[in-house]
């Protein structure tokens, strides 16, 4: 999440940032939980992530993501992620009825292998055994290399929602939804 995730998650420290991933990923049911994630492996070493999981579960997650923020950072530190996350709370990432690719990465060393398509695509075959006929996903606006993926794998660009510079969220823009019918 790069200048964005140093800003909500460390308050712009971005060792902070990556101290609370930690801490959240290896706890269960939140939204950047261990358990939603696919990652790849080459010789031991974690390459690629990919965190997704149905629609139908994002309002169940995003209450236990709020209430483990607010075990890590206290009251007062849960008040100031609440302010600054509040400007992406209201954007609707999926819909009913899709299956939400939340986050994909891959170490910058293996990047242009093809690795993250292959996340992504191990991602719409669970989707899809799952029943799923819709994946949705988000991508920072000014993300082209994200956007160039996502439309070479068949999604298309479906809303954009900017956030205002006043927001306090850096350089951030906003985010594209992007959806493909499987």
């Amino acid at each position: 999440m790069g200048q964005l995730g140093a800003i909500l998650f460390g308050g712009g420290d971005p060792a902070r940032a990556t101290a609370t991933w930690a801490a959240v990923f290896a706890r269960r049911g939140n939204r950047f939980s261990h358990e939603f994630a696919d990652v790849a492996v080459i010789s031991g070493r974690v390459i690629g992530l990919g965190l997704s999981y149905p629609q139908a579960r994002m309002g169940r997650i995003a209450l236990a993501t709020a209430r483990q923020m607010l075990g890590l950072f206290g009251l007062p530190g849960f008040a100031r992620f609440v302010i600054r996350a509040l400007p992406l709370a209201a954007i609707p990432e999926a819909r009913g009825g899709e299956y939400f690719l939340d986050a994909l990465a891959v170490m910058p060393e293996f990047s242009r292998m093809g690795i993250g398509a292959l996340i992504v695509g191990h991602i719409e075959d669970r989707a899809r055994a799952a029943g799923f006929r819709v994946c949705a996903c988000t991508s920072e606006i000014g993300n082209d290399p994200a956007h160039r993926l996502f439309e070479r794998l068949g999604y298309r660009a479906v809303e954009t929602f900017r956030i205002s510079p006043r927001a306090g969220l850096g350089d951030f823009r906003g985010l594209d939804r992007f959806v493909k019918r499987l």
